[in-house]
């Protein structure tokens, strides 16, 4: 009897992690809803900023190109907010995602590969406007459709590399408990190579419109002084003002 307790016992201690992860509460659905609304909400605008450029013709250039293929990225970031949704709601995340590693691997695979492809277009956009500014007249001896047909190509196949990378470095998901990333996936994958490649890019775009910045604001100085050498130089003396 004691030991039959005591296994019964134990049972119950380890069942009840899992009973109580179950249990929807008003925050999960909150926390869903929230999801579904910005998922759709993401992908609307998107399909909007589509349809605008392939509608207007005289938009069809490249910086443009560059938004509409990183608008086509945020829309798929935002039907990752559909799975994810289901994510937060303890009963789906335990029977879809929890007992299924590749479908936790598919929806961190595909918020880091959107996510990068989001982030290397935001990239070729700020370089494509600093040589558009700063350097006017190398612009159109450097880009080209095949350039930029190149660079967007490029963007989304680092993307997608690291859409299905998780699916082939992952650990051996058989004794995770939960839908842990940490768990599932080598550190030198999340920390060293996802955050390092995540903090250069945003270091470099954050460079890119600070020079280009600089330069508006010297173009503007440069501005209001000609304008004042030009008015000085066409005001009449003040004798000849008062005579008329």
């Amino acid at each position: 009897m004691d030991a039959t307790s005591v296994n019964s016992e134990t049972t119950e201690n380890k069942t009840s992690p899992n009973q109580e992860t179950t249990q929807v509460t008003s925050v999960d659905v909150l926390i869903a809803t929230l999801c579904i609304a910005l998922a759709s909400l993401i992908c609307s605008l998107n399909v909007l900023t589509t349809l605008v450029v392939w509608r207007t013709p005289a938009l069809r250039t490249f910086a443009v190109a560059y938004v509409v293929s990183l608008a086509v990225a945020d829309f798929m970031i935002g039907l990752e907010l559909l799975p994810m949704s289901l994510y937060f709601l303890p009963p789906t995340r335990l029977g879809l995602f929890t007992r299924n590693v590749h479908m936790c691997l598919l929806m961190n695979g595909l918020s880091t590969g959107m996510t990068t492809v989001s982030l290397m277009h935001m990239l070729v956009i700020s370089v494509d406007r600093y040589i558009y500014i700063v350097r006017p007249y190398c612009y159109e001896q450097v880009m080209s459709s095949r350039l930029v047909s190149a660079l967007i190509a490029s963007s989304w196949a680092i993307g997608v590399l690291l859409l299905f990378m998780p699916h082939v470095i992952h650990k051996d998901g058989s004794k995770a408990e939960t839908c842990e990333i940490t768990k599932l996936l080598p550190t030198w994958h999340l920390f060293i190579g996802i955050w390092t490649m995540y903090f250069s890019v945003l270091l470099v775009i954050f460079v890119m419109y600070s020079l280009i910045f600089l330069t508006a604001l010297k173009q503007r100085n440069a501005v209001r002084v000609t304008a004042a050498a030009v008015e000085t130089h066409t005001r009449p003396p003040a004798r000849l003002a008062r005579a008329m």
